[in-house]
């Protein structure tokens, strides 16, 4: 667990103190809340957050880091860190390289295929948490909200719900999209969701 060592915050630190603030204040994460919270601001944990994902990277020499779309810029702020610290320091970190998948490198919610999942999410069926057993992500894909024509085809425009079901399928089950088609092409929405759960 990162709270266990120790090193993640101590890293953390020292990347604060050479991350600029207008650096940090372009985060996407950043200004959403920004804009949310106007009157006294997001905290600076949320500020700062940036850089603790840094040092989770940067403290095991990570060459290479698979991430969704929405993590890409923390990434480069990662590689930025990197540099700019061997720059002053020597040569002392990997400098990672990031590692998009074109399938899957952006789950949408469950219950709402228009917004991202996250676990922070108000509703719990919205998202599979990393510690869910088996019964509860079962449930979860059973709930998951579908199109309302049953044809189980991926156009992320037309279809965005099931799209959504069969890019977390074609991660999971190791089979592309187009095999996934083929396979549920007479099959019904309850069929595809029992075997994805």
């Amino acid at each position: 667990q990162q709270s266990d060592v120790t090193e993640h915050t101590e890293l953390g630190w020292i990347l604060n103190t050479i991350t600029k603030v207008s650096e940090l204040e372009k985060m996407t994460q950043y200004k959403d809340k920004s804009g949310e919270e106007k009157k006294e601001g997001p905290g600076a944990g949320l500020l700062n957050y940036p850089t603790l994902m840094a040092s989770d990277i940067l403290l095991y020499h990570t060459d290479v880091v698979p991430v969704g779309h929405d993590q890409m810029q923390h990434l480069e702020l990662t590689r930025i860190l990197a540099r700019r610290f061997n720059s002053k320091y020597g040569q002392t970190f990997t400098v990672p390289e990031t590692i998009v998948r074109k399938e899957g490198a952006r789950i949408m919610a469950l219950d709402d295929p228009t917004k991202k999942m996250s676990k922070s999410a108000q509703s719990p069926n919205s998202y599979i948490a990393l510690l869910d057993d088996p019964i509860s992500a079962h449930k979860k894909i059973k709930r998951a909200v579908t199109d309302s024509d049953n044809q189980i085809k991926y156009d992320p425009d037309k279809k965005p719900a099931i799209s959504n079901l069969l890019a977390i399928y074609s991660a999971l089950g190791n089979k592309s999209v187009k095999e996934l088609e083929i396979m549920y092409e007479d099959k019904s929405y309850g069929e595809f969701k029992e075997d994805l759960a």
